[in-house]
């Protein structure tokens, strides 16, 4: 994200402005524009940008899920991630589960989605794929959110949307 695009959502945007830097390049941009850094799952491997990233000063929510390769961040990898925030003086860390898991729908497993009205029988258009209640969504991992929490004291919130 350039720094006239940070800039740009800054001007726009009155509220709380989180970003997600694409390289360690992005970092001076939101220093002096964004409100919060968000670390994606393969910044969370990234002990150095890590690091930069927690020096900005800004609250860091470090997001756990999976990355670009398919490999979720495990809860080692999550909690040395903030490891990495308070070794530079950043204790303005917040946990972000995203998913790491995925298995089918089943009736028993609701998402938000599935709270959602369903429209009426006649506007459904259903694109060729695996029938809804078979197709693979990432879930939410309750008891890696849980242990982060008990272990570091730290909050966790919970990614349910799938804008990204």
């Amino acid at each position: 994200m350039t720094e006239r695009a940070v800039g740009e959502a800054r001007a726009r945007w009155a509220g709380p402005l989180l970003v997600e830097p694409s390289s360690a390049a992005d970092l001076p941009a939101m220093a002096r524009h964004a409100d919060a850094v968000v670390l994606g799952p393969a910044w969370a491997r990234e002990p150095g940008l890590v690091r930069a990233a927690a020096r900005l000063g800004l609250p860091v929510i470090i997001q756990r899920g999976v990355d670009q390769r398919g490999r979720a961040v495990t809860l080692e990898e999550w909690l040395a991630a903030a490891d990495h925030c308070a070794a530079e003086g950043n204790e303005a860390i917040v946990f972000c589960e995203g998913g790491g898991r995925t298995e089918p729908a089943v009736a028993s497993h609701l998402s938000p989605s599935d709270l959602a009205p369903t429209p009426p029988p006649a506007t459904l258009d259903r694109a060729p794929g695996p029938a809804p209640d078979s197709a693979p969504h990432s879930a939410p991992d309750l008891a890696l959110m849980r242990a982060a929490r008990e272990r570091t004291g730290r909050p966790v919130l919970a990614a349910l949307g799938r804008d990204g």
